[in-house]
């Protein structure tokens, strides 16, 4: 057969390989873009042998406009890049591939050769496998030959993974041709894919999935199918090739692939980032080759799949500490971490405490960004060094290096790798970090994008620190972060979690069944130890932190046992959130009883609802407790069912709760819990507990869903719990809980009582004194070290006894981060000493030019996916959201003259402060490579600066307070907001001092969509007489104009908003406040007029009053006729400001007179603005409250 109609032995094959990848914004016309092109030689030792070289191999770059990112480009318009030697070298050995009719079986690759350049040859001979029918359909091959068109599909390995390919067959030949032509396309299905390599961190570990997947029974291949399956990106690849020869024997003539990668930033309705890789092989030549190449030493044989062998290191020195990875890393060289780490500060630095009107830019985040990075290619010498020689570098006066400690130590929470964490570990329990500090640098560790059980270990270990034990605050965030930590680690096997390449591909199961069990028996031995409410509450938040199976037993045990505290036993089933999702049947079980039992507080009974109906219940489940709630007494927990499925069924937000909504839909046909009427906000109202959430249809404009929830029982005026929420919206994915604050509280009244108590009747110069030791402070400081050492504990409180409490939390991404306990064991001194005695010692508070600067770094979220393509190059979608808060300043308080020794006649603070935030959301798609580094990327950053100067002043003897706001004395940016998209390009050098950026040109967005408009505001307030400058441009666009309130112009284009303050020679220094108030009893009533109330007979009230009694409304007028016969508590309030010290001062006042019965059913108020004497407004205002009577 003709050497050019099939692949022959001992024939060489020569094509011409060309490659191109090109990045942007779906709406841009400007493209990062590189072109890659070699000769490809083929010699065919065997049929199915072949041995594979490259020659010539070369690369261009391209940062412009780019008409047709879809199309091949020439190579001569490509500006050329060097191609180093030493890379040169890896491209240029051989490889061998087993060729068998079209399907590449195993590539095996030299000894000598390095995983970029096994995957870039990979990718070349991707192109080549092609199959023209499907072995395990053999009844169809006959009917394949006698057709001239038709398709199969079959599963394949390339090197995008293990996926099924779709195929589509044509005949082209004509009569005139000895040898049959084929055209052969083929598409792969991502969905239908067993394998694929692609790394994910922070990804499915707490957000949602695009697909609904139904996870009961899933075995393990099945979950592994499950993560495969479901892409992080939309990706799309379609072959097309021109064969000769027949089905049997054939020659590629030429083939041609074009995918796309597609990453959404909000929704699928909206702009998105676009990567089309174009790979393209031609048959040049086919002549005899007699004489046989010879393949040096090899590895084992491989398959086509796109290695991450670099990967799995990379991760084993994340979190191992493993330095394999730096002594084979194929990029820069890094062998100067100092100099690198010492430039970037004074970067930073300069960038952050600049003496400007900008006082803080937007690069400085940029530099943040790069020391973390840098950070996390250190060795455990490099971060020893940088501590030396940039941490404790005394170059720096007392302020700078105070911000270089302080962002320092954060950089080394955030790098997360296994020589930052150690070192952080060792300097907070040298000392070296300031406790506070470490408080707030260790949750940054909750984010860990791989973690070993090593690390955990060191974790456990430096929370049981006497210095850790010794500070409530540092304890309960060490504690919590470690929980979290356990969560990463023990939970990288949930398919629809965050999982790590490195315990996948080696099966090193760092939580493995010894593990998981020890760290359950020393965090139960740890809960059984401890004896105070505020530990026990902690070790169950730990718990809930780490979500881990085998400590459900434990926590079923506290909520079923009525002699534990309710607020602990409510923090037990808190702590079930994190395993609802994957034990559901289980949860069930241990809530639904305590939901039935009637007896049990309503509180608790709510929060276990909750967890049920949010852990997918079936059907039986469901209507089990709708059954229970149709005949349910307590009117608060009905109330908050009601609208909770009502909430779940309408609007539910998690792809989770689908099924749940679906069948809650189905049921409400059939159970009636309210009429219509009493599902309005008005009913809702009568019974508090209730549950509000942004309408589901809001959610893809808002980028975000807020909840609020109040539960309210019998035995309090006051919310029992308040909780908070916000979910985000990122790749059309809702991450729930990303941010959530809750409150709880028990029994709170009879504190706010034993307050009120102790300051009722006294003037605050009774209660505010200096220099004197309190008796009752005395006492109770001798009753606790008595108490300490005798260990006598404090007596438990029976149920029906509540302890009065107030427990605050705060959660990010559904890990509780910290939370404040005050209760009577945990009262700080001074309010403890106050309660007792009523009176509070000032001298403690008296300063004197107390000079503060706090510098801290964070990211506030970060997640990254690894893709690779088919031209062998890895692409990497980063979102990462880097923030600098800076806050310096200096206050100053005293307390009337010293010579009035305990009397307090007068206070006054001054406080100067200057708070500088600058924040930057990132979201980059990145080719990355040895060779080179190109894509697209968008800033949306904002930089707010506030200097403030307040002075303070409240006098005796009626305590009315002034403040005084000093102006600024030059200008200042106040707020500046940037969104900017940019193309990039970067080629490595060998070595360098520095960070090595890539080049940028920031990408003008299509002008006939999206035309640039300005907007310049020049302002003069005309009380204070300071400029306010606003200063915009943003790209308009159509969807401005719609209902979408976060359009492509704001996700794509390049805009910027600018406010800044500028004083002038006219302008005030001072704006002066002051308040005055006057309360009295007068029995003589000012000359008014007492209206007839119509008024307070409108639409609502009268809906409200519809279905009463035909007596209430005539009841309720009499009531406010009796009250406004008895008007006796005056109330008197002057609200001052003034503009001092300018040319032109100005006045403004507001004077406000409410005069009301005893009882509070009925109050008049006058009201009067003045401003300078030359404008006064009026106002009258009647305002009835009847009392309920029964």
């Amino acid at each position: 057969m003709n050497p050019r109609h099939s692949f022959r032995a001992e024939h060489e094959y020569t094509f011409d390989y060309n490659g191109q990848i090109a990045s942007s914004m779906s709406n841009g016309e400007q493209y990062s873009a590189s072109r890659f092109r070699a000769l490809v030689k083929l010699n065919f030792l065997t049929d199915k042998t072949v041995i594979v070289r490259l020659e010539n191999p070369q690369l261009g770059q391209w940062n412009e406009y780019l008409d047709t990112p879809q199309e091949l480009h020439k190579f001569d318009k490509f500006e050329r890049v060097t191609i180093k030697n030493e890379h040169l070298e890896k491209l240029n050995l051989p490889f061998q591939i087993r060729y068998s009719n079209g399907k590449i079986n195993d590539v095996t690759f030299a000894s000598e050769d390095i995983t970029f350049s096994e995957n870039i040859k990979r990718a070349i001979v991707n192109t080549l496998q092609v199959q023209l029918e499907n072995p395990s359909e053999k009844e169809q091959h006959q009917q394949q030959r006698d057709s001239d068109s038709y398709g199969f599909r079959l599963n394949e390995t390339t090197i995008e993974g293990d996926c099924e390919s779709l195929y589509n067959v044509r005949k082209t030949n004509s009569e005139s041709e000895s040898v049959d032509s084929y055209n052969v396309s083929k598409s792969l299905d991502f969905s239908q894919c067993r394998y694929r390599p692609e790394l994910r961190y922070n990804y499915f570990r707490f957000a949602e999935p695009k697909e609904l997947m139904d996870r009961k029974n899933v075995d393990e291949k099945l979950a592994q199918k499950l993560i495969h399956s479901n892409p992080a990106l939309d990706i799309s690849s379609v072959y097309e090739f021109v064969l000769n020869g027949d089905r049997r024997q054939f020659i590629v003539k030429e083939s041609k692939v074009l995918s796309r990668y597609t990453y959404e930033m909000l929704d699928g309705q909206r702009v998105r980032m676009d990567t089309y890789a174009i790979a393209k092989i031609s048959l040049r030549n086919a002549e005899r080759k007699d004489s046989s190449d010879s393949m040096p030493s090899t590895k084992s044989a491989e398959s086509l799949v796109y290695s991450d062998k670099l990967d799995v290191l990379r991760e084993r020195f994340i979190a191992e500490g493993d330095d394999t990875y730096l002594r084979q890393n194929p990029y820069m060289k890094m062998d100067n971490a100092v100099q690198i780490v010492s430039t970037i500060m004074k970067r930073l630095l300069e960038s952050s405490t600049k003496q400007s009107v900008e006082g803080i830019d937007e690069h400085s985040t940029r530099y943040l960004t790069q020391l973390v990075s840098t950070l996390r290619l250190c060795s455990k010498t490099d971060i020893e060094n940088i501590h030396s020689k940039v941490f404790e570098n005394d170059e720096y006066d007392a302020k700078q290096k105070a911000f270089v400690q302080g962002i320092l130590s954060d950089a080394l929470a955030i790098a997360g790798t296994k020589h930052s964490i150690d070192h952080l570990f060792k300097k907070i329990q040298n000392g070296d970090i300031s406790t506070i500090k470490a408080a707030l640098t260790l949750p940054k560790l909750m984010n860990l994008r791989i973690v070993s059980s090593e690390t955990v270990k060191n974790m456990e270990n430096l929370c049981q620190e006497s210095r850790i034990q010794e500070s409530e605050t540092l304890k309960r965030t060490c504690w919590l972060t470690y929980g979290s930590m356990v969560n990463a680690l023990c939970k990288t096997e949930n398919p629809l979690k965050h999982s790590d390449k490195y315990t996948n591909a080696v099966m090193n199961k760092y939580c493995d069944a010894s593990t998981k069990s020890e760290i359950t028996s020393n965090i139960i031995a740890f809960y059984n130890r401890v004896s105070t409410r505020k530990d026990k509450i902690l070790v169950l938040k730990t718990i809930g932190n780490m979500g881990l199976d085998s400590t459900v037993s434990f926590l079923e045990t506290i909520i079923r046992d009525w002699n534990v505290e309710k607020v602990i036993r409510i923090t037990a089933i808190d702590a079930l959130r994190q395993m609802r999702k994957e034990m559901p049947r289980k949860i069930q079980r241990i809530l639904l009883p305590i939901f039935q039992d009637r007896r049990e507080h309503p509180e608790i009974r709510m929060n276990a609802l909750y967890q049920i109906l949010h852990s997918r219940a079936d059907r039986a489940v469901l209507e089990m407790i709708m059954t229970e709630m149709i005949r349910e007494p307590n009117a608060h927990v009905k109330s908050f069912l009601n609208q909770l499925v009502y909430q779940m069924a309408e609007h539910a937000n998690e792809l989770y709760d689908r099924e749940t909504a679906t069948a809650l839909r189905s049921m409400l046909k059939h159970f009636r819990l309210y009429s219509e009427e009493e599902r309005t906000p008005l009913f809702s109202s009568k019974f508090y507990s209730s549950i509000v959430a942004v309408e589901h249809n809001q959610i893809h404009e808002l980028a975000s869903q807020l909840n609020f929830g109040v539960l309210f029982s019998n035995d309090s005026r006051l919310p029992k719990e308040i909780m908070a929420t916000m979910n985000l919206l990122s790749n059309n994915r809702l991450i729930p809980n990303t941010y959530q604050f809750g409150m709880h509280q028990q029994n709170i009244e009879q504190f706010i009582e034993r307050l009120f108590n102790a300051i009722e009747s006294k003037d605050v110069d009774e209660i505010l004194v200096r220099g004197r030791r309190s008796i009752a402070e005395e006492s109770v400081n001798f009753l606790k070290g008595l108490y300490n050492r005798m260990k006598i504990a404090s007596r438990r409180i029976s149920s029906e006894q509540v302890a009065p409490l107030v427990l605050l939390y705060t959660r990010h991404q559904d890990m509780d981060t910290f939370f404040c306990l005050t209760d009577e064991e945990s009262l700080p001194e001074l309010l403890e000493t106050f309660i007792v005695d009523g009176k509070v010692d000032v001298a403690r508070f008296e300063l004197n030019n107390y000079r503060f600067n706090w510098a801290s770094a964070s990211y506030g979220h970060e997640q990254q996916i690894k893709t690779p393509t088919i031209t062998g190059l890895p692409l990497l979608t980063t979102i990462r959201i880097p923030t600098l808060t800076i806050v310096e300043g200096t206050v100053s308080s005293s307390f009337g003259e010293k010579q009035e020794e305990n009397h307090v006649r007068s206070a006054k603070i001054h406080l100067k402060l200057e708070p500088k935030i600058a924040t930057t959301v990132i979201v980059k798609m990145e080719v990355f490579s040895p060779l080179f580094t190109s894509g697209i990327k968008t800033f949306h950053s904002a930089q707010l600066r506030l200097p403030l100067n307040l002075v303070g002043k409240v006098h005796a003897p009626h305590w009315t307070p002034e403040l005084e706001i000093h102006m600024p004395l030059e200008e200042v940016r106040i707020l500046h907001l940037q969104t900017r998209p940019a193309t990039f390009f970067r080629v490595w050098p060998s070595k360098s001092g520095v960070f090595v950026e890539a080049t940028e040109k920031t990408l003008i967005v299509q002008g006939s969509t999206t035309p640039l408009k300005e907007r310049r505001i020049n302002y003069v307030d005309p009380f204070l007489g300071l400029n306010i400058n606003v200063d915009s441009h943003w790209h308009a666009s159509p969807l401005m104009s719609s209902e979408k309130m976060l359009g492509d112009w704001l996700l794509s284009g390049e805009n910027a908003f600018e406010l800044k303050v500028q004083p002038t020679a006219d302008s005030s220094k001072i704006l002066k406040l002051s308040l005055k108030a006057t309360s009295k009893k007068s029995k003589e009533i000012p000359d008014i007029k007492i209206s007839e109330f119509t008024s307070f007979y409108g639409q609502q009230t009268t809906e409200m009053l519809s279905h009463t009694h035909k007596d209430e409304k005539s009841l309720i007028r009499e009531q406010m006729k009796l009250a406004s016969g008895k008007l006796e508590n005056f109330h008197h309030f002057v609200l001052k400001a003034e503009a001092l010290q300018g040319t032109n001062p100005h006045v403004a006042k507001i004077d406000l007179t409410m005069l009301c019965d005893k009882r509070m059913v009925l109050c008049i108020a006058r009201n009067t603005i003045d401003i300078d004497s030359e404008w006064t407004a009026k106002t009258a205002v009647e305002l009835s409250m009847p009392e309920n009577f029964n």
